[in-house]
């Protein structure tokens, strides 16, 4: 594993200011990437490749955050084997893993982890983690763009004709509802389809410079408001579309590099703040768990990550990093705002320095982890009592964070003397150091 010392989860973050640590690369082609995502659990990583060309071999590559150990799924060439296709859209939801594919039937995997080879018809499986079994379904419908729901019941996909909005039954790839813009947003191609945290609005761009809600009662899908972005031409639109945590803000990231945020009132947009952020297309926008930051994403050739405090005061980002390729997906780890996975050619894994220190990094805090580095002097007792622990039992609990915490390893014996410290260190983030469960 290449970038932080030790252990990707445990960096240390920068201190007296933002910036992105570059942690890993996590290799999956020599082309480019289009999508990135993370289970709700933080356990795992999909991303979606090109296949354009026969060399990049289009694919969904799936991760386990803890050993990294890689799945890759080809998708299905059963009508021509000769096609090549990308897969331009990934969304992960309460074990599901969905991906969409350039001009391409639609393909699952639903959780029910029954069968654990052969997952799609013409499958290549590199390394497999052994906890997680994919069952192949595949929908009637061609579509390119899609999102799950966050309870992981529903499937939403725009056509290859990006004319229909569908939901779909993750149940069984039954089509439950079908729209079409209608009104002043007709006439224009959709583009991206986003559900807010609550389940039952999504939001829609299209190539008419507007943002249309929708509401899903589980039933009837109805199209709501639509919402002119201020600014932008109208045969343009906004590739690059988040709901913070709550559902409270909209950010669009939009073709003419504008930044935009919204507040959510139930159906209805209103305008918060904009900014030019660059002159290249915004393609991909995210909030951070705890709603501090926004990630973007942009670039026609070469590429550039950005980070911005959610407040926007102007343009200046608190951090950027260039790419060789187009950053075309950004995600935040569900539960750590201080990691970021973004798509270039590869996914890449950014750590933020300087952001607020996880609950991980809460025991090292004591100040006992300040005299560790004057050793002797200042912790005169603190030998004594270190004298019975030399068994090390700290040695395990650094074991984890090697290379960068050898300092805080001294705080480890104290806490650890009165009981096991071993299992103190990664009890703080079970989130991030628990086995991975099956999708």
């Amino acid at each position: 594993m290449r970038g932080c010392a030790a252990a990707l989860w445990v960096c240390a973050a920068a201190v007296g200011g933002v910036k992105l640590e570059h942690a890993e690369e996590l290799v999956a082609t020599a082309c480019r990437s289009y999508s990135v995502a993370w289970s709700d659990d933080g356990a795992y990583i999909a991303g979606g490749h090109d296949g354009s060309r026969s060399q990049c071999g289009g694919a969904v590559t799936l991760w386990d955050t803890e050993t990294f150990s890689r799945r890759v799924i080809v998708p299905s060439r059963a009508t021509d084997p000769t096609q090549h296709r990308s897969v331009t859209r990934v969304s992960m939801a309460q074990g599901f893993l969905a991906a969409g594919y350039e001009y391409s039937t639609n393909e699952y995997a639903p959780n029910d982890g029954k069968v654990s080879a052969n997952i799609f018809p013409d499958a290549a499986v590199a390394v497999p983690p052994p906890e997680v079994s994919i069952r192949l379904a595949r929908t009637s419908l061609k579509m390119d763009e899609l999102a799950l729901s966050p309870n992981g019941l529903y499937l939403a996909g725009l056509d290859t004709s990006h004319e229909y909005l569908y939901i779909l039954s993750t149940a069984d790839g039954s089509e439950l509802a079908q729209a079409t813009l209608t009104g002043d947003a007709a006439g224009g191609d959709l583009k991206r389809v986003v559900w807010a945290p609550n389940g039952q609005t999504l939001v829609t761009t299209s190539v008419t410079a507007k943002a249309t809600m929708w509401e899903w009662d589980g039933a009837t899908l109805s199209q709501r408001e639509s919402t002119k972005v201020r600014g932008l031409l109208s045969n343009s639109f906004c590739g690059g579309v988040a709901f913070s945590p709550d559902g409270a803000q909209l950010a669009l990231g939009c073709q003419d590099g504008q930044l935009h945020v919204y507040s959510v009132s139930g159906v209805t947009l209103t305008e918060l703040r904009n900014v030019k952020i660059t002159s290249f297309q915004v393609r991909a926008v995210a909030f951070s768990p705890d709603a501090a930051y926004i990630a973007t994403g942009e670039g026609m050739v070469t590429g550039t990550v950005r980070l911005f405090s959610a407040a926007l005061p102007d343009a200046t980002p608190l951090a950027k990093e260039s790419r060789d390729k187009a950053v075309r997906g950004v995600a935040f780890h569900p539960s750590d705002a201080g990691l970021l996975a973004t798509v270039a050619r590869n996914v890449d894994l950014w750590r933020i320095g300087g952001a607020t220190p996880r609950p991980a990094t809460a025991p090292d805090t004591p100040a006992p982890a300040s005299p560790a580095p004057a050793t002797s002097a200042p912790s005169t007792p603190s030998p004594a009592t270190s004298a019975p622990s030399t068994p090390a039992p700290a040695t395990p609990a650094p074991a984890t964070t090697v290379p960068e915490t050898s300092a805080p390893a001294t705080p480890a014996p104290q806490t650890s003397a009165p009981a096991t410290a071993a299992p103190a260190t990664p009890a703080p983030d079970p989130q991030l150091h628990r086995k991975p469960q099956p999708l």
